[in-house]
């Protein structure tokens, strides 16, 4: 059985403290900008975020593409 890409195959997880968000984009640059983003609202103090991971799908299934991507 295969699994169907889904038709955002890009993933940003945020994390803060131990809470858990994610958005989904449909490109590779999409995440990105949106990992930009986020990395320019912890430096401006308008956000706090422990870490960060880009995750994408493969193959029939989520996999970590980047992680480390990290504030502590």
């Amino acid at each position: 059985m295969t699994t169907k890409r889904p038709r955002k195959p890009w993933r940003v997880v945020t994390v803060d403290a131990d809470e858990k968000s994610q958005e989904e984009f449909t490109s590779e640059r999409a995440a990105y900008d949106h990992v930009i983003e986020q990395r320019r609202k912890v430096q401006e103090g308008l956000i706090t975020v422990t870490d960060i991971q880009v995750h994408s799908w493969e193959s029939g299934q989520w996999g970590l593409f980047e992680d480390g991507l990290n504030y502590t």
